[in-house]
């Protein structure tokens, strides 16, 4: 066990410790809420729209995120689900809109704080959502990831490669979708 992972965990968010999700995640409602997240509207309103998002998906799928801590802080965050559950996905490409497995799952979110990047927190994240994934029988793991920036929600597609994942995809200009079968 490295010393890393002893000072680091990751915990699956409830609506217990949802506030903990750091910012700008916890009032981003990009995958959710496409209409709104455009509108102008107060940051504690998005993040309502946001936890609720929560309350429904852990009702009807379950753990759907996680939350990395390093030294008891939250460092990094993570959401995932099948690709139902993210109505911007259309946006990218229609055919998420037939897709009604649940052995396919969309990370569409990997965020490691700025002061915690490069320092193996996010493969470590990655890899706690892979093993829960396996257990619960998903096969494949897809996301978008980002050429040339790695101020992405899901990050650069460096990460992703290094991590497994291979390039599906090219369709969108600049994000590539890659996917991992598990």
């Amino acid at each position: 066990m490295s010393k890393l992972s002893v000072q680091v965990e990751i915990k699956p968010i409830n609506l217990e410790n949802f506030e903990k999700i750091p910012l700008p995640c916890r009032s981003c409602i990009y995958w959710e809420n496409p209409a709104l997240f455009n509108e102008k509207l107060p940051e504690d309103d998005r993040i309502e729209i946001k936890k609720e998002w929560y309350r429904k998906t852990l009702n009807n799928y379950g753990i759907c995120g996680k939350i990395l801590f390093f030294r008891g802080q939250p460092a990094g965050y993570t959401k995932f689900a099948p690709p139902k559950y993210f109505r911007r996905l259309i946006d990218y490409d229609e055919k998420w809109l037939n897709e009604l497995s649940e052995k396919i799952v969309f990370i569409t979110c990997l965020y490691i704080k700025n002061s915690y990047r490069r320092k193996g927190f996010g493969s470590l994240l990655l890899k706690e959502i892979i093993n829960e994934l396996r257990e619960r029988e998903v096969k494949e793991v897809y996301t978008y990831a980002r050429l040339g920036n790695p101020n992405n929600p899901s990050g650069p597609l460096s990460f992703w490669l290094k991590n497994g994942f291979t390039i599906v995809d090219l369709k969108v200009s600049g994000f590539p979708l890659v996917k991992k079968i598990i």
